[in-house]
């Protein structure tokens, strides 16, 4: 089955899927066009899994006979499941730094760039940022309700209904600040701050501006375009990605390599005679003549 006809089969079962879950049928999908581009045949890879996936193209394709509203991770796409080259690449510690300063001087610094990410507001962030900016109660008190919020509470709706069956002083402190509290359900899940991927970086063949729009942290370029387990907009763009990581675990091994090929020593200390390595000396403050 290519993806024409996939497409053409979800559509035809479409009808089945309960209006709420319409939207999330439609993106599974659009993502499993991404397989079919990679010479995977996603229908035969779900019918031979038998998957445990209760989402709506599962129900609507016969896989699944109920929906579970917060089990939506049926098309996992990988990195470079669309089309895009990754390149994952360990290295010890500033080496990461110095491969990526030599990628911008070769290719240059408007195609040679960190991938960016944003963090975004959860439902407790978003009720201590809106308090702090308005100066709502004590530190303790907004403390004290944020603790409050169960961890399985999803909206702020949820939470106030909690607070008025369980907790009789946050309810009645949510009372004493409502106007502003309840405007919390507008800044859920916003962008608060944009970052830099610890070791995601893109290669260009052209300045960057001409693929995508991007951002600045801390003064230094990076995609404005995200890249996730869900979002993978620079596959799609067709951006060559590095994933250019710092392990310091590497760095032990390189340390203890060094240590083994050391020249050892019998030294007196602390009354006791020891066999150690040349770096325990000179980093003790010892000495050793030539």
């Amino acid at each position: 089955m290519d993806y024409k006809e996939f497409f053409e089969l979800c559509q035809s079962k479409r009808s089945l899927v309960p209006e709420k879950f319409l939207k999330q049928f439609d993106k599974e999908v659009r993502y499993a066009e991404r397989y079919y581009n990679n010479g995977r045949d996603l229908f035969q890879e779900l019918k031979i899994n038998a998957p445990k996936f209760k989402s709506p193209m599962m129900f609507a394709l016969g896989f699944s006979s109920e929906i579970e509203e917060k089990n939506f991770e049926l098309i996992q796409v990988k990195s470079g499941a669309s089309g895009g080259i990754d390149i994952d690449s360990d290295f010890s510690g500033d080496t990461k730094d110095r491969v990526f300063n030599y990628l911008r001087e070769k290719y240059g610094k408007d195609r040679v760039l960190g991938v960016g990410t944003y963090s975004r507001l959860g439902l407790k962030s978003a009720f201590k940022d809106l308090a702090r900016v308005f100066g709502a109660g004590t530190y303790e008190e907004n403390n004290k309700l944020s603790s409050s919020i169960p961890k399985e509470v999803e909206t702020w709706e949820e939470a106030v209904e909690f607070f008025k069956e369980h907790k009789k002083d946050v309810y009645d402190y949510y009372l004493k600040n409502k106007e502003v509290f309840d405007l919390l359900p507008h800044f859920v899940n916003k962008i608060r701050q944009v970052g830099r991927h610890a070791g995601g970086t893109v290669v260009l063949d052209k300045p960057v501006w001409n693929y995508m729009p991007v951002e600045r942290v801390q003064g230094d370029l990076v995609t404005a375009y995200e890249e996730s387990g869900q979002k993978q907009t620079l596959d799609e763009v067709g951006a060559v990605k590095l994933d250019l990581l710092g392990i310091t675990v590497l760095d032990n091994i390189k340390s203890s390599i060094e240590q083994i090929e050391e020249r050892l020593f019998l030294i007196e200390e602390d009354g006791i005679e020891k066999v150690v390595p040349e770096s325990y000396i000179l980093t003790n403050g010892g000495k050793i003549e030539k």
